[in-house]
């Protein structure tokens, strides 16, 4: 299966099947995972209950608040 193209879109790479189906999730499933674990065993974790994402005036986050804003507005 191929799973990389050159910028002449010729296929130069490829892969087993079941690589290329699993590859993606497993990627993302692991991200998740890392994510949820690196918290815990970081040194600095007493500082986190302090610290907040900032927001903006309509209290979600500001990338959310521009995607909305620029997605709607005409």
């Amino acid at each position: 299966m191929v799973i990389h193209w050159n910028a002449a879109g010729q296929p130069d790479g490829w892969a087993p099947r079941a690589f290329a189906a699993w590859f993606g999730w497993a990627t993302a499933a692991g991200t998740y995972l890392l994510l949820k674990v690196l918290p815990s065993i970081d040194p600095r974790r007493a500082n986190y209950p302090g610290s907040q994402a900032p927001t903006g005036w309509s209290g979600r986050s500001p990338s959310c608040s521009c995607w909305a804003s620029t997605r709607w507005s005409s």
